[in-house]
């Protein structure tokens, strides 16, 4: 049986952006090495697109989160493999899906599922057009203090108190 080697740790990551190892303690008189499989890692960098490093994943649902969150967050495009994954899994999910994955794996919701309907429709826009290139989808890229499909209600209660005046002031 032949165990694992750190050098091989790049190649189990669901994104290529994920796909990096540094050794952090080199041997004497080395210099550290970088472990990136097939340079997948550096190709996202370089391109700012987001693919699917070795799909084989317990969680697509969380992959779909990720891969939406990080696009948006980095204003990255999304390769054509992440592509037609997003259309399979994402089909799967609803935006309250959407929600609830973001609270428990970021412990707060930083995408509304409204977002994910949208990202959704242009992902199968993309799909049905049979894109071969890395696609750029118009996500956000800055959070919004709410929704801007909620109707805007007065957040803010502002109370103001009289400070009390004695006697002395009053002549």
């Amino acid at each position: 049986m032949e165990f694992p080697k750190f050098s091989d740790l790049p190649s189990t990551t669901f994104f290529n952006v994920e796909a990096i190892a540094v050794e952090i303690w080199p041997k004497p008189g080395r210099s550290r090495r970088i472990f990136s499989g097939d340079d997948q890692f550096f190709t996202g960098i370089t391109t700012r697109t987001i693919e699917i490093n070795h799909e084989a994943n317990p969680y697509p649902q969380l992959c779909v989160v990720r891969a939406l969150v990080m696009a948006a967050k980095l204003q990255w495009k999304i390769g054509p493999r992440l592509l037609v994954y997003l259309g399979e899994h994402g089909d799967t999910m609803s935006p309250k899906d959407f929600e609830a994955i973001q609270e428990k794996h970021y412990e707060r919701i930083l995408w509304p599922g409204s977002y994910f309907e949208k990202a959704m429709k242009e992902v199968r826009r993309a799909i049905e057009r049979r894109e071969t290139e890395a696609v750029e989808l118009s996500l956000p890229g800055q959070l919004t203090l709410w929704p801007e499909d909620e109707v805007y209600h007065q957040r803010i209660h502002l109370r103001t108190l009289k400070a009390a005046t004695s006697s002395k002031n009053k002549k």
